[in-house]
Order: structure tokens, then sequence, then C-alpha cells
């Protein structure tokens, strides 16, 4: 039976070093093997692999098969080196797995669970900004959980905006960028983990008030504590949104904005209706508004210099009913809200009311 165990740790080594982290189907297996143990067997045949297998008897459908698969694959391997062992058949256990809709969160509920990681009860001050920072990262940067907590101090470069992520999925590391106001937010945050936790326990980036890293399991069980309390699940609800969805808004969010921006306008006017309830926001909007603002100011230049009638004045002028009119196009309108915006203004816009123009200077 020695041989068995010692077979499944080099199995498990050899796969894990091919880049599978195999949590879950290294506890089965060790399992598997106890099993194995009880009923007096010292190799693997079909009898027994199915009846470990359908353990326990009202558990989930998917289940048998998935633990079936674990010990044919691992079956495979050690049918090499033990002829006696045999390989359970491919659908000896048959049952699809539905794969979960992904969940993609609006604005307002990322505020919701934002504010209420925000109101975490902290002891020390820390918990609080731990989760509400973690919870704005995954955001904004569409990071696996694991990931972020993963991170180690010195994978944040504060001064190029920077997050170094490192023996990530299949083993693989890479870079990150992350924008400005996010790089205030961890500044911030480690400044504030230094001033609570002087005499930090662990390299981590993101730690809990002991100061130590914190875990996957922590930090989702505070999610679904949050989650029941700002209303996305039940208050007993054993599933509902994850925070892996949080990945899969990112996704979507930054393939619709690059898309729709790189269109023609009628494919435009189609993305917009087509993916109305995804654009809701009020960032989404000013960047429709700026992008159109935008096409009337390259149209000014464009005949500016085919006429080679240059204007004396050193800016342009664009009307602001010109842009109403652009803007309609895309089922925008109110645009009082943008002109006074931040966005219109770092654009280097300004809004002359009592004349109806945008000025921009040349």
């Amino acid at each position: 039976m020695n041989d068995l165990r010692t077979a499944i740790e080099e199995y498990l080594a050899v796969r894990r070093k091919l880049g599978f982290k195999l949590y879950q189907p290294g506890n089965l297996l060790h399992n598997f093997v106890l099993f194995v143990e009880q009923e007096g067997a010292s190799f693997i045949t079909t009898e027994l692999a199915l009846r470990w297998a359908t353990q326990p008897k009202d558990s989930h459908p998917v289940w048998p098969s998935i633990r079936l698969g674990v010990v044919r694959r691992f079956a495979k391997y050690r049918s090499a080196m033990d002829p006696r062992t045999e390989i359970p058949p491919q659908k000896l256990l048959p049952a699809c797995y539905h794969r979960k809709p992904p969940y993609i969160y609006n604005d307002d509920e990322i505020k919701r669970l934002i504010k209420a990681a925000q109101s975490l009860f902290s002891p020390m001050g820390l918990r609080a900004s731990t989760y509400s920072t973690l919870f704005g990262l995954l955001v904004v940067t569409g990071m696996r959980v694991k990931e972020a907590i993963g991170l180690d101090r010195d994978d944040v470069n504060h001064t190029e905006g920077i997050l170094t992520v490192r023996d990530s999925k299949f083993g693989k590391s890479r870079f990150v960028p992350i924008h400005t106001s996010t790089q205030k937010v961890l500044q911030h945050y480690a400044v504030l983990c230094d001033k609570i936790c002087p005499r930090l326990k662990s390299p981590a980036f993101f730690v809990s008030e002991r100061g130590v890293r914190l875990t996957n399991w922590s930090v989702r069980w505070n999610f679904i504590q949050l989650s029941r309390q700002i209303g996305l699940r039940g208050h007993n609800d054993s599933h509902g949104p994850r925070l892996h969805d949080l990945r899969h808004r990112f996704a979507i969010k930054t393939m619709l904005d690059s898309f729709i921006s790189t269109q023609k306008l009628s494919i435009q006017k189609v993305m917009r209706r087509k993916f109305s309830k995804f654009i809701v926001s009020k960032q989404d909007f000013e960047g429709l508004a700026l992008f159109k603002l935008r096409e009337l100011l390259r149209d000014a230049r464009s005949i500016e210099q085919i006429t080679g009638q240059i204007q004396d004045q050193g800016y342009y002028n664009i009307s602001v009913r010109q842009l109403e009119e652009r803007c309609r196009e895309l089922g925008l309108a109110g645009l009082d809200s943008f002109l006074d915006s931040s966005e219109f203004a770092k654009a280097g816009f300004t809004h002359m009311k009592e004349e109806g123009v945008i000025r921009y200077a040349k």
C-alpha cells in the first residue's frame, strides 16, 4: 500500500511541475488511498473506484463523475508501473457539468459592495481598508482573487504603476498596469499598514490585522457576508454572485469600450442599443460624449487644413448644439453634467456658456 501512496505523491509532483495546482484532486486521491487501504486492496480496480466515487449518496449528480475522473487519470499513470491496475471506462458515470452564467455587476452594486467593506468591524482600523482596497483592485484590474492576495509588497511598484503577478494559472507570471488613481489608493493602504502593523509577519501586500497574508477562505467568507448585507444574496443563500464574476465584468466592459470606440457610427449606434444595460454609468456616458466631441475637433482641424483658412485666434470653437446633435445619434441627451465634469476639463476643453460654444486651445 505504501507503493500506491508513493505513486500518488510522484503523480502529483509531476503534474504540478507542468503547472497544475491540483488542490482538490490531491485531497481526493489521498482520500481514495485511505479507502483502498480500508478495503484491504493493494491496487486499483474499477469496482473499488466506482464504490468510492459514488460516496456520499446524496451528493450533487456531477460529483461522482468528478471523483471518478480524478481516479481514472491517476489509474492511467499507475497502469504503466502496475499492470494489475484497472482504468475505469470513460463514460461509466456520465454527467454534464453546466457552467454557471457569469453575473455582471452594475456600477451601483460595486459601489455598495466597497462601501459595505469600508464599514466592516475593524478593531485596529485595518480590516475595513484591506477588504475595500482588495475588492476595488479586483474591479479595476480583473485579477483573480488568489493573484491579488498573493501579491507581495515588492510586487507593487508605486512609482511606475505596475503590479507583478507571480506563479499564476499554469505557473505563469505577468505585469498588470494600473491607473494613477489606483496607485494612490494602494499607496494610501501601504502607508496605513506600516502605521498599524510596523512589524509585519509577512511580505504580503494585503494582510489581516494580525499582520499575516489573507487566505482565500477568509476573503470569500467576508465577501459572502457583505453580499448578504447589501442584498446580492439572500440571508441563507449558499449560491449567488461570486468574486470571480468581477473578472468577467472587467473583461466585458473592456472589450465593449474598446470595440465601440473603434467602430463606425452606424455600428456604434447598434452596440449602444444592444449593450445598453452594460453602459449605464456616468463614466460611460462621459466617455462617449468626449469621443464625439473629439470627433468634432478633428473635423474642425481637417477643414482648416483642407481650405487653408487658418483662423487668427489661438483656439477652436465647437458649437454645443452641434455636439448635442452628434450625441443624439448615440442616444445621449442632457450634456450639462458632461460639460461641467472633470473629464471634460482634463481633456483641455472649456465651456463658454454665454457664447454657446466649446473652446479648445490650438
